[in-house]
Protein backbone atom coordinates (compact mmCIF):
# COMPACT_ATOMS: atom_id res chain seq x y z
CA UNK A 1 0.00 0.00 0.00
CA UNK A 2 2.88 2.36 0.69
CA UNK A 3 4.15 2.12 -2.88
CA UNK A 4 0.61 2.80 -4.16
CA UNK A 5 0.50 6.18 -2.42
CA UNK A 6 4.11 7.10 -3.19
CA UNK A 7 3.77 6.37 -6.91
CA UNK A 8 1.75 9.51 -7.90
CA UNK A 9 4.53 11.90 -6.91
CA UNK A 10 7.09 10.10 -9.07
CA UNK A 11 4.68 9.51 -11.97
CA UNK A 12 3.76 13.19 -12.20
CA UNK A 13 7.46 14.11 -12.40
CA UNK A 14 8.05 11.59 -15.18
CA UNK A 15 5.04 12.69 -17.23
CA UNK A 16 5.70 16.42 -16.95
CA UNK A 17 9.35 15.95 -17.80
CA UNK A 18 8.62 13.70 -20.78
CA UNK A 19 6.07 16.10 -22.25
CA UNK A 20 8.28 19.14 -21.72
CA UNK A 21 11.41 17.51 -23.15
CA UNK A 22 9.43 16.15 -26.12
CA UNK A 23 8.05 19.61 -26.93
CA UNK A 24 11.46 21.28 -26.65
CA UNK A 25 13.38 18.62 -28.58
CA UNK A 26 11.16 18.94 -31.64
CA UNK A 27 12.11 21.15 -34.57
CA UNK A 28 11.13 21.57 -38.20
CA UNK A 29 13.65 18.87 -39.05
CA UNK A 30 12.02 16.27 -36.81
CA UNK A 31 11.58 14.91 -33.30
CA UNK A 32 14.38 13.66 -31.06
CA UNK A 33 14.53 9.92 -30.46
CA UNK A 34 12.16 8.45 -27.90
CA UNK A 35 14.96 6.97 -25.81
CA UNK A 36 16.51 10.40 -25.18
CA UNK A 37 13.17 11.84 -24.15
CA UNK A 38 12.45 8.91 -21.84
CA UNK A 39 15.93 9.04 -20.26
CA UNK A 40 15.70 12.76 -19.58
CA UNK A 41 12.03 13.02 -18.71
CA UNK A 42 11.93 12.04 -15.06
CA UNK A 43 15.00 14.11 -14.10
CA UNK A 44 13.84 17.24 -15.92
CA UNK A 45 10.33 16.89 -14.47
CA UNK A 46 11.75 16.44 -10.98
CA UNK A 47 13.83 19.60 -11.33
CA UNK A 48 10.94 21.63 -12.72
CA UNK A 49 8.55 20.54 -9.98
CA UNK A 50 11.13 21.31 -7.28
CA UNK A 51 11.14 24.90 -8.56
CA UNK A 52 7.35 24.96 -8.56
CA UNK A 53 7.37 23.53 -5.01
CA UNK A 54 9.71 26.27 -3.77
CA UNK A 55 7.74 29.19 -5.18
CA UNK A 56 4.36 27.68 -4.30
CA UNK A 57 5.36 27.19 -0.67
CA UNK A 58 6.96 30.64 -0.54
CA UNK A 59 3.89 32.42 -1.88
CA UNK A 60 0.97 30.39 -0.55
CA UNK A 61 2.48 28.72 2.57
CA UNK A 62 0.30 25.66 2.03
CA UNK A 63 0.66 22.38 0.15
CA UNK A 64 -2.99 21.30 0.04
CA UNK A 65 -3.54 22.43 -3.57
CA UNK A 66 -0.06 21.67 -4.89
CA UNK A 67 -0.85 18.16 -6.24
CA UNK A 68 -3.86 19.58 -8.08
CA UNK A 69 -1.68 22.28 -9.66
CA UNK A 70 0.85 19.66 -10.72
CA UNK A 71 -1.94 17.56 -12.25
CA UNK A 72 -3.18 20.62 -14.18
CA UNK A 73 0.32 21.32 -15.51
CA UNK A 74 0.66 17.67 -16.54
CA UNK A 75 -2.67 17.76 -18.36
CA UNK A 76 -1.83 21.00 -20.18
CA UNK A 77 1.59 19.77 -21.35
CA UNK A 78 0.07 16.42 -22.34
CA UNK A 79 -2.56 18.13 -24.51
CA UNK A 80 0.11 20.21 -26.26
CA UNK A 81 2.26 17.13 -26.77
CA UNK A 82 -0.46 14.89 -28.22
CA UNK A 83 -1.77 17.68 -30.45
CA UNK A 84 1.68 18.16 -31.96
CA UNK A 85 2.49 14.45 -32.09
CA UNK A 86 2.41 12.96 -35.55
CA UNK A 87 3.48 16.17 -37.27
CA UNK A 88 7.16 15.30 -36.97
CA UNK A 89 9.19 12.36 -38.17
CA UNK A 90 11.96 10.98 -35.92
CA UNK A 91 15.08 13.12 -36.11
CA UNK A 92 17.94 11.05 -37.58
CA UNK A 93 21.09 10.62 -35.54
CA UNK A 94 24.23 12.54 -36.32
CA UNK A 95 26.13 9.32 -37.09
CA UNK A 96 26.33 8.23 -40.70
CA UNK A 97 23.38 6.03 -41.64
CA UNK A 98 25.78 4.00 -43.79
CA UNK A 99 27.62 2.80 -40.70
CA UNK A 100 26.83 -0.85 -39.90
CA UNK A 101 28.51 -2.09 -36.72
CA UNK A 102 29.33 -5.74 -36.53
CA UNK A 103 26.43 -7.64 -34.98
CA UNK A 104 28.85 -9.76 -32.98
CA UNK A 105 30.49 -6.67 -31.44
CA UNK A 106 27.15 -5.05 -30.67
CA UNK A 107 25.87 -8.28 -29.12
CA UNK A 108 29.02 -8.66 -27.03
CA UNK A 109 28.82 -5.04 -25.84
CA UNK A 110 25.16 -5.56 -24.99
CA UNK A 111 25.83 -8.68 -22.93
CA UNK A 112 28.63 -6.93 -21.01
CA UNK A 113 26.44 -3.87 -20.41
CA UNK A 114 23.54 -5.97 -19.12
CA UNK A 115 25.86 -7.93 -16.84
CA UNK A 116 27.37 -4.74 -15.40
CA UNK A 117 23.92 -3.20 -15.04
CA UNK A 118 22.62 -6.22 -13.14
CA UNK A 119 25.73 -6.17 -10.93
CA UNK A 120 25.29 -2.46 -10.25
CA UNK A 121 21.62 -2.92 -9.29
CA UNK A 122 22.58 -5.79 -6.99
CA UNK A 123 25.33 -3.77 -5.29
CA UNK A 124 22.99 -0.78 -4.95
CA UNK A 125 20.26 -2.84 -3.28
CA UNK A 126 22.66 -4.72 -0.97
CA UNK A 127 24.27 -1.50 0.24
CA UNK A 128 20.87 0.08 0.67
CA UNK A 129 19.73 -2.89 2.76
CA UNK A 130 22.77 -2.43 5.00
CA UNK A 131 22.32 1.36 5.30
CA UNK A 132 18.67 2.09 4.44
CA UNK A 133 19.01 5.77 5.41
CA UNK A 134 22.21 6.27 3.46
CA UNK A 135 25.43 7.70 4.80
CA UNK A 136 26.15 10.82 6.83
CA UNK A 137 25.40 13.59 4.34
CA UNK A 138 22.24 11.83 3.17
CA UNK A 139 20.43 11.51 6.48
CA UNK A 140 22.01 14.59 8.06
CA UNK A 141 21.35 17.03 5.21
CA UNK A 142 19.33 15.87 2.21
CA UNK A 143 16.80 13.42 3.67
CA UNK A 144 16.43 15.25 6.97
CA UNK A 145 15.75 18.55 5.24
CA UNK A 146 13.24 16.87 2.93
CA UNK A 147 11.48 15.43 5.96
CA UNK A 148 11.44 18.86 7.61
CA UNK A 149 10.10 20.55 4.47
CA UNK A 150 7.25 18.06 4.24
CA UNK A 151 6.48 18.40 7.96
CA UNK A 152 6.70 22.22 8.13
CA UNK A 153 5.03 22.71 4.76
CA UNK A 154 2.81 25.48 6.17
CA UNK A 155 5.95 27.45 7.09
CA UNK A 156 8.84 25.89 5.18
CA UNK A 157 11.39 28.33 6.63
CA UNK A 158 11.11 26.41 9.89
CA UNK A 159 13.17 23.69 8.19
CA UNK A 160 16.15 26.07 8.27
CA UNK A 161 15.89 27.23 11.87
CA UNK A 162 19.52 27.46 13.12
CA UNK A 163 18.48 26.23 16.58
CA UNK A 164 18.20 22.71 15.15
CA UNK A 165 21.93 22.65 14.60
CA UNK A 166 21.68 21.45 11.01
CA UNK A 167 24.59 22.27 8.77
CA UNK A 168 24.76 23.81 5.30
CA UNK A 169 21.49 25.71 5.41
CA UNK A 170 22.47 27.38 2.15
CA UNK A 171 22.64 24.13 0.16
CA UNK A 172 20.33 24.22 -2.91
CA UNK A 173 16.95 22.58 -2.57
CA UNK A 174 16.28 20.47 -5.67
CA UNK A 175 16.78 17.14 -3.95
CA UNK A 176 15.06 17.93 -0.60
CA UNK A 177 12.19 19.75 -2.32
CA UNK A 178 11.67 16.84 -4.72
CA UNK A 179 11.46 14.31 -1.92
CA UNK A 180 9.26 16.60 0.19
CA UNK A 181 6.68 17.01 -2.59
CA UNK A 182 6.53 13.21 -3.04
CA UNK A 183 5.89 12.90 0.70
CA UNK A 184 3.12 15.50 0.45
CA UNK A 185 1.53 13.51 -2.39
CA UNK A 186 1.82 10.42 -0.20
CA UNK A 187 0.08 12.03 2.76
CA UNK A 188 -2.70 13.63 0.74
CA UNK A 189 -3.44 10.61 -1.46
CA UNK A 190 -3.35 8.30 1.55
CA UNK A 191 -5.53 10.66 3.63
CA UNK A 192 -3.16 10.10 6.54
CA UNK A 193 -3.91 11.89 9.81
CA UNK A 194 -0.20 12.52 10.49
CA UNK A 195 2.60 13.97 8.38
CA UNK A 196 4.63 10.92 7.40
CA UNK A 197 7.93 10.79 5.53
CA UNK A 198 8.62 7.25 4.35
CA UNK A 199 12.34 6.25 4.19
CA UNK A 200 11.67 4.59 0.85
CA UNK A 201 11.24 8.02 -0.80
CA UNK A 202 14.99 8.93 -0.73
CA UNK A 203 15.84 5.36 -1.78
CA UNK A 204 13.58 5.44 -4.85
CA UNK A 205 14.75 8.94 -5.75
CA UNK A 206 18.39 7.92 -5.58
CA UNK A 207 17.75 4.69 -7.52
CA UNK A 208 16.04 6.56 -10.34
CA UNK A 209 18.79 9.18 -10.59
CA UNK A 210 21.58 6.59 -10.36
CA UNK A 211 20.33 4.42 -13.20
CA UNK A 212 19.07 7.32 -15.29
CA UNK A 213 22.73 8.29 -15.78
CA UNK A 214 23.77 5.16 -17.78
CA UNK A 215 20.46 5.35 -19.67
CA UNK A 216 21.24 8.96 -20.59
CA UNK A 217 24.79 8.11 -21.69
CA UNK A 218 23.43 5.28 -23.84
CA UNK A 219 20.73 7.44 -25.42
CA UNK A 220 23.07 10.32 -26.30
CA UNK A 221 25.78 8.11 -27.78
CA UNK A 222 23.21 5.97 -29.61
CA UNK A 223 21.89 9.12 -31.28
CA UNK A 224 25.36 10.46 -32.12
CA UNK A 225 27.45 7.33 -32.76
CA UNK A 226 25.24 4.25 -33.02
CA UNK A 227 24.40 1.15 -31.00
CA UNK A 228 27.82 -0.47 -30.48
CA UNK A 229 29.46 2.65 -29.07
CA UNK A 230 26.35 3.41 -27.00
CA UNK A 231 26.50 -0.02 -25.36
CA UNK A 232 30.25 0.34 -24.84
CA UNK A 233 29.70 3.75 -23.23
CA UNK A 234 27.13 2.40 -20.77
CA UNK A 235 29.47 -0.49 -19.95
CA UNK A 236 32.36 1.92 -19.33
CA UNK A 237 30.19 4.05 -17.09
CA UNK A 238 29.00 1.09 -15.01
CA UNK A 239 32.53 -0.33 -14.75
CA UNK A 240 33.11 2.28 -12.03
CA UNK A 241 31.86 0.66 -8.84
CA UNK A 242 31.68 4.07 -7.21
CA UNK A 243 28.60 4.91 -9.27
CA UNK A 244 26.34 2.41 -7.50
CA UNK A 245 28.13 2.90 -4.15
CA UNK A 246 27.59 6.66 -4.22
CA UNK A 247 24.04 6.15 -5.39
CA UNK A 248 23.20 3.72 -2.58
CA UNK A 249 24.67 6.21 -0.10
CA UNK A 250 21.77 8.52 -1.14
CA UNK A 251 24.14 11.42 -1.79
CA UNK A 252 23.39 14.30 -4.17
CA UNK A 253 26.35 13.57 -6.46
CA UNK A 254 24.48 11.28 -8.87
CA UNK A 255 21.58 13.75 -9.32
CA UNK A 256 24.21 16.41 -9.98
CA UNK A 257 26.00 14.13 -12.46
CA UNK A 258 22.68 13.51 -14.23
CA UNK A 259 22.00 17.20 -14.86
CA UNK A 260 25.61 17.93 -15.83
CA UNK A 261 25.57 15.05 -18.30
CA UNK A 262 22.19 16.13 -19.70
CA UNK A 263 23.48 19.66 -20.34
CA UNK A 264 26.69 18.46 -22.00
CA UNK A 265 24.91 15.81 -24.07
CA UNK A 266 22.32 18.25 -25.38
CA UNK A 267 25.07 20.74 -26.22
CA UNK A 268 26.92 18.00 -28.14
CA UNK A 269 23.76 17.08 -30.08
CA UNK A 270 23.12 20.74 -30.90
CA UNK A 271 26.71 21.19 -32.10
CA UNK A 272 26.59 18.14 -34.38
CA UNK A 273 23.15 18.97 -35.76
CA UNK A 274 22.79 20.14 -39.34
CA UNK A 275 20.98 23.28 -38.24
CA UNK A 276 21.03 25.31 -35.04
CA UNK A 277 18.12 24.46 -32.75
CA UNK A 278 17.67 27.12 -30.10
CA UNK A 279 15.31 25.00 -28.01
CA UNK A 280 17.95 22.28 -27.61
CA UNK A 281 20.37 24.92 -26.33
CA UNK A 282 17.71 26.31 -24.00
CA UNK A 283 17.04 22.85 -22.56
CA UNK A 284 20.79 22.38 -22.10
CA UNK A 285 20.89 25.65 -20.18
CA UNK A 286 17.91 24.59 -18.08
CA UNK A 287 19.63 21.31 -17.16
CA UNK A 288 22.82 23.19 -16.26
CA UNK A 289 20.75 25.47 -14.06
CA UNK A 290 19.16 22.44 -12.38
CA UNK A 291 22.70 21.21 -11.62
CA UNK A 292 23.32 24.49 -9.77
CA UNK A 293 19.95 24.05 -7.99
CA UNK A 294 21.11 20.56 -6.90
CA UNK A 295 24.50 21.24 -5.33
CA UNK A 296 27.03 24.07 -5.03
CA UNK A 297 29.39 22.34 -7.45
CA UNK A 298 26.66 22.83 -10.06
CA UNK A 299 27.29 26.58 -9.95
CA UNK A 300 30.89 25.88 -10.93
CA UNK A 301 29.59 23.67 -13.75
CA UNK A 302 27.39 26.48 -15.12
CA UNK A 303 30.46 28.70 -15.47
CA UNK A 304 32.50 25.82 -16.93
CA UNK A 305 29.81 25.02 -19.53
CA UNK A 306 29.41 28.65 -20.61
CA UNK A 307 33.18 29.00 -20.95
CA UNK A 308 33.46 25.75 -22.92
CA UNK A 309 30.57 26.52 -25.30
CA UNK A 310 31.80 30.06 -26.00
CA UNK A 311 35.40 28.94 -26.63
CA UNK A 312 34.51 25.92 -28.80
CA UNK A 313 31.95 27.91 -30.80
CA UNK A 314 34.32 30.84 -31.27
CA UNK A 315 37.16 28.61 -32.45
CA UNK A 316 34.88 27.03 -35.07
CA UNK A 317 32.86 29.99 -36.25
CA UNK A 318 33.65 33.15 -34.32
CA UNK A 319 31.36 35.17 -32.07
CA UNK A 320 28.55 35.10 -34.63
CA UNK A 321 28.28 31.41 -33.86
CA UNK A 322 28.85 31.73 -30.12
CA UNK A 323 26.44 34.57 -29.30
CA UNK A 324 23.13 32.91 -30.37
CA UNK A 325 24.07 29.76 -28.48
CA UNK A 326 25.00 31.75 -25.40
CA UNK A 327 21.72 33.63 -25.60
CA UNK A 328 19.64 30.44 -25.68
CA UNK A 329 21.73 28.91 -22.89
CA UNK A 330 21.04 32.01 -20.81
CA UNK A 331 17.31 31.71 -21.56
CA UNK A 332 17.27 28.16 -20.24
CA UNK A 333 19.42 29.06 -17.25
CA UNK A 334 17.11 31.89 -16.20
CA UNK A 335 14.41 29.94 -14.26
CA UNK A 336 16.80 27.88 -12.07
CA UNK A 337 19.16 30.83 -11.51
CA UNK A 338 16.24 33.07 -10.52
CA UNK A 339 15.10 30.32 -8.13
CA UNK A 340 18.56 30.10 -6.55
CA UNK A 341 18.68 33.88 -6.08
CA UNK A 342 15.21 33.86 -4.50
CA UNK A 343 16.27 31.03 -2.18
CA UNK A 344 19.46 32.82 -1.12
CA UNK A 345 17.41 35.94 -0.34
CA UNK A 346 14.82 33.97 1.61
CA UNK A 347 17.41 31.91 3.52
CA UNK A 348 20.58 33.99 3.90
CA UNK A 349 23.36 31.58 4.84
CA UNK A 350 27.12 31.92 4.98
CA UNK A 351 29.40 29.93 2.72
CA UNK A 352 32.21 28.48 4.81
CA UNK A 353 34.74 29.19 2.06
CA UNK A 354 34.04 32.89 2.56
CA UNK A 355 32.95 33.22 6.19
CA UNK A 356 35.83 31.13 7.61
CA UNK A 357 38.51 32.66 5.38
CA UNK A 358 40.32 35.96 5.21
CA UNK A 359 42.29 37.48 2.35
CA UNK A 360 45.53 36.84 4.22
CA UNK A 361 44.63 33.19 4.79
CA UNK A 362 43.71 32.68 1.14
CA UNK A 363 46.95 34.28 -0.08
CA UNK A 364 49.03 32.20 2.31
CA UNK A 365 47.42 28.99 1.08
CA UNK A 366 47.60 30.03 -2.57
CA UNK A 367 51.37 30.59 -2.23
CA UNK A 368 52.03 27.28 -0.48
CA UNK A 369 53.57 24.85 -3.03
CA UNK A 370 53.02 21.87 -0.74
CA UNK A 371 49.24 22.22 -1.11
CA UNK A 372 49.53 22.10 -4.90
CA UNK A 373 51.75 19.02 -4.81
CA UNK A 374 49.42 17.23 -2.38
CA UNK A 375 46.38 17.96 -4.56
CA UNK A 376 48.16 17.09 -7.81
CA UNK A 377 49.50 13.72 -6.68
CA UNK A 378 46.35 12.95 -4.72
CA UNK A 379 44.10 13.71 -7.70
CA UNK A 380 46.17 11.61 -10.10
CA UNK A 381 46.22 8.71 -7.62
CA UNK A 382 42.46 8.87 -7.01
CA UNK A 383 41.59 9.15 -10.71
CA UNK A 384 43.57 6.03 -11.60
CA UNK A 385 42.21 4.12 -8.60
CA UNK A 386 38.61 5.16 -9.22
CA UNK A 387 36.09 2.35 -9.41
CA UNK A 388 37.05 -0.38 -11.80
CA UNK A 389 36.43 -4.06 -12.30
CA UNK A 390 37.96 -6.69 -10.03
CA UNK A 391 39.72 -9.33 -12.11
CA UNK A 392 41.87 -12.13 -10.65
CA UNK A 393 42.18 -10.25 -7.38
CA UNK A 394 43.24 -6.98 -9.03
CA UNK A 395 41.16 -3.87 -9.52
CA UNK A 396 41.33 -2.43 -13.03
CA UNK A 397 40.73 1.34 -12.71
CA UNK A 398 37.72 2.58 -14.65
CA UNK A 399 39.54 5.54 -16.31
CA UNK A 400 42.34 3.22 -17.44
CA UNK A 401 39.76 0.81 -18.90
CA UNK A 402 38.15 3.69 -20.78
CA UNK A 403 41.48 4.81 -22.26
CA UNK A 404 42.34 1.19 -23.16
CA UNK A 405 39.01 0.95 -24.95
CA UNK A 406 39.72 4.13 -26.91
CA UNK A 407 43.17 2.85 -27.88
CA UNK A 408 41.74 -0.50 -29.05
CA UNK A 409 38.77 0.99 -30.89
CA UNK A 410 40.76 3.81 -32.46
CA UNK A 411 40.22 7.56 -32.43
CA UNK A 412 38.32 9.46 -35.04
CA UNK A 413 40.39 11.44 -37.52
CA UNK A 414 41.06 14.92 -36.12
CA UNK A 415 39.09 14.02 -33.01
CA UNK A 416 40.38 16.98 -31.02
CA UNK A 417 39.03 19.34 -33.67
CA UNK A 418 35.46 18.12 -33.24
CA UNK A 419 33.39 20.86 -31.69
CA UNK A 420 31.65 18.62 -29.10
CA UNK A 421 34.96 17.04 -28.09
CA UNK A 422 36.53 20.47 -27.65
CA UNK A 423 33.54 21.64 -25.62
CA UNK A 424 33.63 18.63 -23.28
CA UNK A 425 37.41 18.81 -22.82
CA UNK A 426 37.21 22.51 -21.96
CA UNK A 427 34.35 21.95 -19.50
CA UNK A 428 36.16 19.06 -17.79
CA UNK A 429 39.35 21.11 -17.55
CA UNK A 430 37.45 24.03 -16.04
CA UNK A 431 35.76 21.73 -13.51
CA UNK A 432 39.10 20.23 -12.41
CA UNK A 433 40.61 23.71 -12.07
CA UNK A 434 37.61 24.78 -9.98
CA UNK A 435 37.84 21.73 -7.73
CA UNK A 436 41.56 22.40 -7.24
CA UNK A 437 40.95 26.06 -6.38
CA UNK A 438 38.46 25.09 -3.67
CA UNK A 439 40.93 22.61 -2.18
CA UNK A 440 43.63 25.29 -2.22
CA UNK A 441 41.64 27.85 -0.24
CA UNK A 442 39.55 25.58 1.98
CA UNK A 443 39.62 26.61 5.65
CA UNK A 444 39.16 22.97 6.67
CA UNK A 445 42.00 20.51 7.00
CA UNK A 446 43.18 19.81 3.46
CA UNK A 447 43.88 16.11 3.95
CA UNK A 448 40.54 15.47 5.65
CA UNK A 449 38.47 17.36 3.08
CA UNK A 450 40.36 15.86 0.15
CA UNK A 451 40.10 12.24 1.26
CA UNK A 452 36.41 12.53 2.16
CA UNK A 453 35.29 14.28 -1.02
CA UNK A 454 37.57 13.56 -3.98
CA UNK A 455 35.85 10.31 -5.01
CA UNK A 456 32.51 12.10 -5.04
CA UNK A 457 33.90 14.88 -7.22
CA UNK A 458 35.23 12.35 -9.72
CA UNK A 459 31.80 10.68 -9.74
CA UNK A 460 30.24 13.99 -10.75
CA UNK A 461 32.34 14.25 -13.93
CA UNK A 462 32.84 10.54 -14.71
CA UNK A 463 29.78 10.30 -17.05
CA UNK A 464 31.02 13.35 -18.98
CA UNK A 465 34.46 11.76 -19.35
CA UNK A 466 32.86 8.57 -20.69
CA UNK A 467 30.97 10.65 -23.22
CA UNK A 468 34.21 12.36 -24.24
CA UNK A 469 35.91 9.01 -24.87
CA UNK A 470 33.07 7.66 -27.01
CA UNK A 471 32.67 10.86 -29.01
CA UNK A 472 36.38 10.76 -29.82
CA UNK A 473 36.19 7.12 -31.03
CA UNK A 474 36.15 6.55 -34.75
CA UNK A 475 32.99 5.49 -36.53
CA UNK A 476 31.30 5.37 -39.92
CA UNK A 477 32.49 5.70 -43.50
CA UNK A 478 34.99 2.90 -43.20
CA UNK A 479 36.13 4.01 -39.78
CA UNK A 480 33.36 2.32 -37.83
CA UNK A 481 33.67 0.13 -34.80
CA UNK A 482 33.33 -3.04 -36.81
CA UNK A 483 36.18 -2.01 -39.09
CA UNK A 484 38.35 -1.14 -36.12
CA UNK A 485 37.79 -4.47 -34.38
CA UNK A 486 38.17 -6.43 -37.62
CA UNK A 487 41.52 -4.75 -38.19
CA UNK A 488 42.60 -5.56 -34.63
CA UNK A 489 41.46 -9.16 -34.97
CA UNK A 490 43.31 -9.58 -38.28
CA UNK A 491 46.49 -8.15 -36.83
CA UNK A 492 46.17 -10.36 -33.79
CA UNK A 493 45.66 -13.41 -35.97
CA UNK A 494 48.76 -12.66 -38.03
CA UNK A 495 50.85 -12.08 -34.95
CA UNK A 496 49.63 -15.33 -33.43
Amino acid sequence: MTSLYIAPGFMVSALIGFFLVSLLLTSREGEMSLIIRLSMGWGVGTGLLSILFFFWMTIFQSSSLLPMVEAAVTLALGIFYFRSRGKWAPLPGAHSPATQESRAITLFAGVVSLFLLASAVYVFLVNLAILPHGRWDAWMIWSLRAKALSYFHDDWRMAFDPSYGWTHAGYPLLLPASMARVAIHYNLSGCLPMKVFEPIIPAITSFLFTFSVPALVFSFIFHLRGAALALAASAMLLSAQMICLQGSSLYADLPLAFYMLAAVGLAAIAMEGKKENGRTWALAGFCAGLAAWTKNEGMLFVLALIWAVVCASWLKGGFRRALPRLGMLALGLAPPVFTIIAFKIAIPAHNYLISANTVEMILAKALDPDRYLFILFGMVYEIFHYGGVIFAGYTLPAPALALMFLAAWGTRERALRQEPVMMIMLSLTAMLIGYTAVYIITPMGLQYQFTTSVARLITQVWPIFVMLVTLAARHGDGEGSAAAFTELADNGGEDG
